[in-house]
């Protein structure tokens, strides 16, 4: 009887420290995304990172989506490296829908970039910057104002839009041939995979001549920014490309 007490207990106490938990996660995913916050006072966040930080952390953190982990790591004071990245394309390529996928939030209510958005992402212990700048031809003349410091370029390419093969490859040699991106690491996403008229990574590459790039590591990845498959692939290779610089 006392085991039996001592277990429903103990369940008990792990429920309560999941529902402060994850009062605490929404939380910080509110202030995070510039919802109106919730006063869940000061004991929620203090609780919360207790438990965080004890070995119910193990078994909680493994569901939670990485966007959220993210602020986690962050709110702790992780101080990993800062890393400036820039993602262009033409409009429509799918930019701001590949942001939103980063950064674990809803794709399904997308509107035209005007000017640009900025979103922190944590991966592989760094702080990913990500400037995602409008694609309309009047706002590619302002492209070049958001290059300095650059550490990585991001270009998305819609691949079922082959109309615009050839736009998108002259913007992106403009780009390739910018002082402040010479030697500057170049992921292009083939992005729209997931639809049936798309093409191939392999044959964009190829039209795009990137086998000339010799200046700079580059990767072509093909993904779907709305399904989420390819995108992490994508930031993997980033993330190590930039570890790799530092050795």
């Amino acid at each position: 009887m006392n085991g039996a007490l001592i277990n429903t207990r103990a369940l008990s106490a792990m429920r309560e420290k999941r529902r402060i938990l994850t009062e605490w996660l929404c939380e910080l995913h509110r202030r995070k995304s510039g919802i109106q916050e919730l006063d869940v006072g000061g004991w929620v966040e203090q609780e919360g990172m207790r438990v965080l930080n004890s070995a119910v952390r193990g078994a909680l953190i493994s569901n939670w989506k990485e966007g959220l982990l993210s602020v986690i790591e962050k709110l702790k004071g992780s101080t990993g490296q800062e890393v400036r990245i820039v993602l262009l394309g033409l409009d429509n390529a799918g930019k701001t829908t590949l942001l939103k996928s980063l950064a674990s939030e809803d794709v399904n209510t997308i509107t035209p970039t005007q000017g640009f958005n900025v979103k922190s992402v944590a991966s592989h212990g760094m702080k990913l910057n990500v400037w995602d700048i409008g694609g309309q031809r009047k706002i590619r003349t302002f492209w070049k104002k958001y290059l300095e410091n650059t550490d990585v370029l991001i270009y998305v390419i819609d691949s079922a839009d082959k109309k615009r093969f050839e736009e998108t490859g002259l913007e992106l040699s403009e780009l390739i041939d910018e002082e402040n991106l010479k030697g500057v690491p170049v992921l292009i996403f083939a992005n729209k995979q997931d639809l049936a008229t798309s093409s191939p990574a392999s044959e964009i590459a190829e039209g795009l001549n990137l086998h000339t790039y010799r200046d700079r590591e580059w990767q072509i990845q093909a993904c779907s920014a709305v399904s989420g498959e390819g995108v992490q692939d994508g930031m993997n290779w980033i993330c190590n490309n930039i570890v790799n610089k530092k050795k």
